[in-house]
């Protein structure tokens, strides 16, 4: 996008992937839906609006019937991150700076950080939606695929065919 993206130029400040969503929206003309908690990158990215895309960034995903590698409970805020796999898990505190591949937990060294950060996640927590029930799927004896979650189900037509 000559004349709006600088060309060469690196961004190193604290985005995520709904902000690419927002963007795209965005360039494309059309508004970013209200539910999408991601921001019109180019006024950052072209030195227009030299503020922070997010203050904290932040997530979620616990839910039970989800792959176990996936389960991640998170918020990021500057160079620290608060980690932990499942709520009964404690907290890990990492400083990104120091240590960017996460090998150090520094929570009993900064328990201040861990407080504010932990404090932040569980005020997010209050604002989302409750998870909505998964829907039981018979078995059909066919095999399915691995995936995310994700099944196949044969649904009879009215007139009692497949």
């Amino acid at each position: 996008m000559p004349g709006v993206i600088p060309e060469g130029k690196d961004y190193h400040k604290q985005i995520a992937n709904f902000d690419f969503y927002s963007t795209i929206a965005s360039v494309a003309g059309l508004p970013i839906p209200e539910h999408c908690d991601g921001v019109d990158l180019i006024p950052y990215i072209n030195g227009k609006n030299k503020s922070e895309p997010h203050e904290y960034l932040f997530w979620l995903n616990n839910e039970p019937g989800d792959a176990e590698r996936r389960h991640l409970i998170a918020v990021r805020w500057r160079d620290w991150r608060l980690y932990k796999k499942y709520d009964k898990d404690p907290w890990q505190l990492f400083d990104l700076k120091a240590d960017p591949r996460e090998e150090r937990n520094v929570a009993a060294k900064h328990p201040d950080v861990v407080k504010q950060l932990s404090a932040k996640h569980a005020a997010w927590v209050k604002t989302l939606a409750p998870l909505g029930k998964i829907p039981k799927v018979p078995k059909t004896g066919e095999r399915s695929p691995a995936g995310h979650g994700w099944t196949f189900a044969k649904i009879k037509n009215k007139a009692g065919g497949n």
